[in-house]
C-alpha cells in the first residue's frame, strides 16, 4: 500500500513538472502527453526491477494513448498501440501464472 501511494506521487510529479513544459511549446494536448510520460516512465522503472506492477502502468498508458492518437488522426500509431496493449495484458497474465503457487498432487 505504502509502495503504491509512492509510485502514484512519481506519477503526480511527473505531471505537474511535465504539464507547464507541454504547454509552454503549445503541445496539443499537454495533461494527456504528460500523464502518459509519466505513467511510461514509472512503467520502465517498475520493468527494470521486474515488479509484476509494471503491467499495470503500461496498461494506463496504452488504454489512455489509444484512443488519443486516434483522436489525432495517427490511425497506425493507435494500431500499434493496441498491440502494445494486448502484449502488456499478456505480459501480465504470464507474469501472474509464473508467480502463482504451483497446484501439485490434485487428485480426483
Amino acid at each position: 500500500l505504502a509502495e503504491a501511494r509512492s509510485l502514484r506521487r512519481w506519477v503526480i510529479a511527473g505531471v505537474v513538472v511535465l504539464y507547464p513544459i507541454l504547454v509552454s511549446v503549445h503541445d496539443s494536448a499537454p495533461f494527456l502527453d504528460a500523464l502518459t510520460t509519466s505513467l511510461s516512465l514509472v512503467a520502465q522503472w517498475l520493468l527494470n526491477g521486474k515488479w509484476i506492477q509494471t503491467w499495470y502502468f503500461w496498461i494506463a498508458a496504452d488504454v489512455i494513448y489509444v484512443p488519443l492518437y486516434f483522436s489525432r488522426g495517427l490511425n497506425l500509431t493507435a494500431v500499434v498501440y493496441m498491440l502494445f496493449l494486448a502484449l502488456c495484458v499478456a505480459g501480465l497474465r504470464a507474469w501472474s501464472r509464473s508467480l502463482a503457487p504451483e497446484k501439485v498432487g490434485l487428485a480426483a
